[in-house]
């Protein structure tokens, strides 16, 4: 999730900079970067990086071995496992980013 938000952060601000030292677009669309960034990570990041740390400190083997045979069945699930790579690559949160105005 860190990882994943480190790098459409600098790509967004990078398409906006570039928009307001173009002339293509005032200041005001680097609030909107604030804006749209604050409710990726507020709404997407930390609950994710909460729920990773979650799972890889687990140290009952018993609910390590369920938090795995639940990963196995999304993998096993061409439904499951797509929206398992939505929000774990941060393809929803750049969707939701998107609607902030």
């Amino acid at each position: 999730s860190g990882l994943n938000g480190g790098l459409h952060d600098p790509i967004l601000l990078g398409e906006y900079l570039g928009k307001v030292c173009r002339g293509d677009a005032n200041e005001d669309l680097l609030e909107l970067y604030v804006r749209q960034r604050r409710t990726a990570n507020v709404e997407f990041v930390q609950t994710q990086s909460i729920g990773n740390k979650r799972l890889l400190e687990e140290a009952d083997p018993r609910k390590r071995r369920e938090n795995f045979d639940n990963l196995r069945r999304i993998a096993g699930d061409r439904n499951l496992a797509r929206d398992f790579l939505v929000r774990s690559s941060m393809i929803w949160s750049v969707r939701r980013a998107a609607e902030v105005t």
